[in-house]
């Protein structure tokens, strides 16, 4: 998981006692910051001029950790790092008519400081589009949790079972919007893992 904030890099790492987040500054990747993380907190992490608030939260299916302007609005995560474009002199904001300062790293258009998402690389309609992508994989990783209970019931095998169609039912999650498919489907695939494991299971006990 990571961000690109005003051409920064931001990217969660491995670390005691949970993870930390790390600023670089690409390409060159050198650390410019990193801050060290618990189970769950708020913090505050210096991007080069900007400062963002994390927020990490403690979750049935696993730790969430998010990023927030300091006007309180969701940073989406990327991908690929993305450097803010620079608009070319004498170009203008189409919202407002004023010299533009930024070129979206998503779709190129020109925008104003005004325009600007709040992450300085995206317009705001292109960081709101990755918002609802980030959100509504956030809210897909939830057919994700009860793998936990297999393992813990199931061992390793009913953990190896359920991964399979916790991996399914997330994957067919990020690709619906339909509340009762989603449901439906991890419901069919996780019955499908308990009735593979419970048959392997017992041959193993013959």
């Amino acid at each position: 998981m990571a961000w690109s904030i005003a051409g920064k890099r931001v990217e969660f790492r491995a670390g005691f006692p949970a993870g930390k987040l790390v600023v670089t500054d690409k390409p060159k990747g050198a650390a410019e910051h990193e801050l060290k993380l618990a189970t769950k907190g708020e913090w505050q992490l210096p991007v080069g001029a900007h400062s963002v608030k994390v927020v990490r939260t403690s979750q049935f299916a696993g730790p969430k950790l998010e990023l927030f302007a300091a006007s309180g609005a969701l940073i989406p995560p990327t991908e690929q790092h993305l450097v803010p474009g620079v608009a070319p002199e004498g170009s203008q904001c189409p919202s407002h008519q004023v010299a533009a300062t930024y070129a979206c790293a998503r779709c190129g258009t020109f925008v104003c400081a005004q325009c600007a998402g709040v992450d300085f690389t995206h317009c705001q309609t292109c960081l709101a589009s990755l918002t609802e992508v980030a959100q509504k994989n956030s809210a897909a990783a939830a057919y994700f949790a009860p793998v936990l209970v297999f393992a813990i019931f199931g061992g390793l095998l009913g953990g190896l079972f359920a991964g399979a169609a916790g991996a399914a039912a997330v994957a067919i999650a990020k690709r619906t919007d339909h509340k009762a498919i989603k449901i439906g489907a991890a419901v069919v695939l996780y019955g499908i893992a308990a009735v593979a494991w419970i048959l392997i299971a017992a041959s193993l006990r013959r």
